[in-house]
């Protein structure tokens, strides 16, 4: 194991994380008390942890604090010391509020607004579009039923489907619904209520294997 603490060049990872810091945020987590009642996993490091899951396509806590653990000696880039142990990471996110998450989203998103590369359509038209989104994922056992056929070997696992209702404009969601994957998208639509003059376009993305 690498016991160095300099690393020349820095990876992917860690340019992605230097759009923010540990000191941009401080507010967004004092704001939120993100770190009140935590001396283990503070926000900065339970942010960083959970960036790691979703650009590394991460499907357990095992997967997140081994890939973290291989970069040891390189993790003072990304602002932590250590890579956090299962247990403590599992901890913190049954725990923290989902708030800090929420708040940190809208931080980032009110600092790069204006860098951000504008749509091809008219702002007049935007605001009157709605984006409605379906995106299934796999879960790690037969919790919910899965659309698609049972593998080979017999095993079956669970599936969980998100429908949104996305504000062309900002992004955000309106409305957001979790039901097993095997539900039609047509049962969530009868929830939507779109203001008048407004237009609604469906989106499909694949779910995580």
């Amino acid at each position: 194991m690498n016991q160095s603490n300099n690393f020349t060049g820095q990876h992917i990872f860690s340019q992605i994380l230097s759009l923010t810091s540990k000191e941009s945020l401080s507010e967004v987590f004092r704001g939120t008390k993100a770190n009140h009642y935590y001396k283990q996993l503070k926000g900065w490091e339970h942010f960083v942890s959970m960036m790691y899951c979703v650009l590394g396509i991460c499907q357990t806590l095992r997967e997140i604090t081994m890939g973290l653990e291989v970069y040891e000696g390189k993790l003072n880039h990304l602002g932590i010391k250590k890579a956090p142990a299962r247990s403590t990471l599992s901890d913190a996110n049954k725990n923290r509020p989902s708030n800090v998450f929420k708040a940190i989203c809208q931080h980032l998103q009110a600092q790069y607004t204006l860098v951000l590369s504008d749509s091809t359509l008219p702002k007049y038209v935007l605001q009157k579009l709605f984006l409605i989104d379906s995106t299934v994922f796999s879960l790690f056992k037969e919790i919910l039923r899965t659309s698609g056929r049972s593998s080979l070997d017999g095993k079956c696992k669970g599936g969980i489907k998100k429908n949104a209702v996305l504000n062309a404009v900002s992004l955000m969601p309106e409305l957001i619904s979790f039901t097993a994957a095997t539900v039609n998208d047509q049962q969530f639509l009868q929830y939507i209520k779109l203001p008048r003059g407004t237009k609604g376009n469906h989106a499909s993305c694949a779910g995580l294997s």
